[in-house]
């Protein structure tokens, strides 16, 4: 395995564990109430597990594939402006 795919994978796995985990923390916090939250935190450790593993399947290969092509163009972006 090259370098570059190393770099890309490690990049798009940590983005995404980052990513995924604050914003479906989040949005469970949202739907439980903080209330709930703090009097039950092993529910809402469960329902944020959920949420989050299944926000990963599909954010790391969408940063994976997307990356990329997203860099692509916002160089080219900025290497048409004078």
């Amino acid at each position: 395995m090259s370098t570059a795919l190393k770099i890309r994978l490690a990049f798009s796995g940590l983005l995404t564990v980052v990513m995924t985990a604050i914003v479906s923390g989040i949005s469970t916090i949202r739907i439980l109430g903080p209330a709930d939250v703090i009097a039950d935190p092993a529910a809402f450790f469960d329902a944020w597990t959920h949420a989050w593993i299944y926000s990963w399947i599909v954010a790391a290969p969408t940063v994976y594939f997307v990356a990329p092509w997203a860099r692509a163009k916002v160089e080219g972006w900025f290497k048409s402006t004078p």
